[in-house]
């Protein structure tokens, strides 16, 4: 799943934009995400259903990034592209 941001908004300090795979859309329900905050771009992921959300890896923000998420059987990987060609894990 791959989408690009092309604003946001420093309306709170917890504001983000992005991409997020779930696992229903039940409450409390796994996911991972790629995300982009006012000045991180982030892996966020819950492994299990109510758990608490994780954060795995972050990169510092660029602008209007491009944002992807992808599933390889029961692995997530989290990337980000600031022309929407060449790919850099985060």
């Amino acid at each position: 799943m791959t989408a690009r941001v092309t604003a946001l908004g420093s309306t709170n300090s917890a504001a983000k934009a992005g991409v997020m795979i779930r696992e229903s859309l039940a409450q409390g329900s796994r996911h991972a995400s790629t995300l982009l905050t006012p000045s991180t771009m982030a892996f966020v992921r819950r492994s299990t259903t109510d758990g608490n959300g994780a954060t795995g890896t972050t990169a510092t923000a660029v602008s209007q990034p491009w944002l992807r998420i992808v599933r390889s059987g029961q692995t997530f990987s989290s990337f980000y592209s600031s022309n929407g060609t060449t790919w850099i894990p985060i």
